[in-house]
């Protein structure tokens, strides 16, 4: 009898911990799976602070996917290819930008190739993947936009951000060497996320992705309004919280890696730790860095048009429907290269 008692508890243990981890990822919208999978920024390694810097390599190019038994343009009332917009994103650089300039406008085609065309658009999409984008001029402001994504399964993520907020987390910049540690954790976290299996500079150690910081470090300043990487973390208050030896006061609990190139910044990365991905940390980190931006307080913003985060066909069910319900639409893109829109 005791035997088959014990069995049964295993068999309800594993069950509880399957469900668990089905309900808090279901509340998290399936985000989270590491950028490598789904958008076009990673081989931009080598940047001077963020996610990539460090050796992660990029992903070796894939065939198109196949559809996965998803109706993407039916979900936003298209018939066909043809009538997905078309988005122009522009991107300047002059003989005498600085040379980290050059080097990122020089990396778009390369970067992009996959997502963008160079080529003007007229009929169909030929390219693996449809970038999905927020196009700025279609609201008034950030309000606009809010209620826009409220009109999606009456307005979860909106609730899904409240959530968080109301835990007492706080989003802001960071710089990103500053919390090897707890960066380490969130990539950790989860052996899965929706792209795949973790794997490559998610698995470093934290020695291997640098170490914990010696000393504390503020965030970086932009070194050009069209090109630069700002890290963005969702933090949990907590006194006497260490990154090594250095005394933060918070843990991060998820970041944001946004990216701009010209007029268009993209989530080159945004990954959540498992244990709080139902907290409505990822909602949260989202729609605090798309007011920051509608709001166009800082000078890093002026000119810029568009958001991007990946395509429509990268990851499953889940992350398309997180995409759609958080503002990000279907666009295919003809990209050009003009002269420098910082000094026009």
């Amino acid at each position: 009898m005791k035997k088959y008692f014990l069995a049964w508890l295993a068999l309800n243990g594993r069950l509880y911990r399957y469900m668990r981890k089905r309900l808090r990822r279901r509340a998290a919208g399936s985000v989270g799976a590491p950028a490598s999978s789904r958008t076009a920024a990673q081989p931009l390694s080598g940047s001077p602070q963020g996610p990539m810097a460090g050796g992660a390599k990029p992903v070796p190019t894939k065939k198109k996917e196949e559809p996965r038994g998803i109706d993407y343009l039916g979900a936003f009332g298209l018939p066909s290819v043809d009538d997905i917009p078309v988005a122009e994103i522009v991107h300047g650089v002059s003989s005498d930008c600085k040379n980290y300039c050059t080097i990122w406008a020089g990396r778009v085609q390369t970067s992009f190739k996959e997502y963008f065309s160079f080529e003007p658009v007229a009929k169909g999409w030929s390219l693996r993947h449809t970038p999905m984008l927020i196009d700025l001029e279609d609201y008034a402001d950030y309000e606009a936009f809010e209620n826009y994504i409220k009109k999606f399964s009456d307005g979860e993520r909106i609730r899904m951000a409240k959530r968080a907020q109301a835990k007492g987390y706080v989003v802001k910049t960071f710089n990103w060497n500053l919390f090897i540690p707890d960066i380490h954790a969130i990539n950790t976290s989860e052996k899965t996320r929706s792209g795949g299996d973790m794997r490559g500079g998610y698995l470093r150690t934290v020695e291997e992705m640098g170490g914990p910081p010696k000393t504390y470090l503020l965030p970086p300043a932009a070194p050009c309004r069209d090109y630069w990487q700002h890290c963005f973390g969702v933090f949990a208050p907590t006194p006497g919280y260490k990154q090594g030896e250095i005394i933060t006061d918070e843990r991060l609990l998820a970041y944001f890696a946004p990216r701009r190139f010209g007029n268009v910044v993209v989530y080159s990365m945004l990954l959540g730790h498992g244990d709080h991905l139902a907290e409505g940390i990822m909602d949260f980190g989202h729609q605090h860095i798309t007011r920051w931006i509608f709001e166009r307080k800082s000078p890093d913003l002026q000119g810029l048009r568009y958001v991007m985060y990946g395509g429509m066909e990268n990851g499953g069910e889940g992350l398309f429907q997180w995409k759609r319900r958080s503002g990000f639409k279907p666009y295919r893109v003809y990209s050009r290269q003009t002269e420098c829109m910082v000094k026009a």
